[in-house]
């Protein structure tokens, strides 16, 4: 058979039932455009916003990560705008974060910050319903 006319399965029960590269993406967690051979790109992708105190503090589950802009003047610009307008309306980011290729998704929380003139995005992993625990 020829290599075009390969399709990827999945087991269903006994049965294999072929599953499209577009359907292989929603069952990971990723839109079919971040998709590479059938493979899940890195991506980090905001989502919205919020309030700040719908996300509290017991809530910050790993370690917190830093978002700086990428290189340039106009980058840098448009960032310290969005910071600046952040912590004028007291709202967060919610991100969607894949770190690796193939990674799960991660939910996180963007809370800004300026220190020492620098705007920055402090990245919080977001915990799930199923994550909390009331003790």
């Amino acid at each position: 058979m020829p290599a075009d006319q390969h399709r990827k399965a999945l087991f269903y029960g006994k049965q294999l039932v072929p599953i499209s590269t577009e359907s292989e993406a929603i069952l990971k967690g990723s839109d079919p455009s971040q998709l590479e051979n059938g493979d899940v790109l890195k991506c980090f992708k905001l989502l919205g916003f919020s309030h700040k105190d719908s996300i509290p503090r017991h809530h910050h589950l790993d370690g917190v990560d830093v978002v700086l802009p990428a290189t340039g003047k106009a980058n840098l610009k448009a960032f310290a705008a969005l910071v600046t307008q952040m912590i004028d309306t007291n709202s967060v980011g919610i991100a969607k974060m894949i770190q690796q290729k193939n990674g799960q998704p991660k939910l996180v929380g963007l809370m800004p910050y300026i220190s020492k003139g620098v705007p920055i995005l402090y990245n919080i992993h977001l915990p799930l319903r199923e994550d909390l625990r009331d003790f």
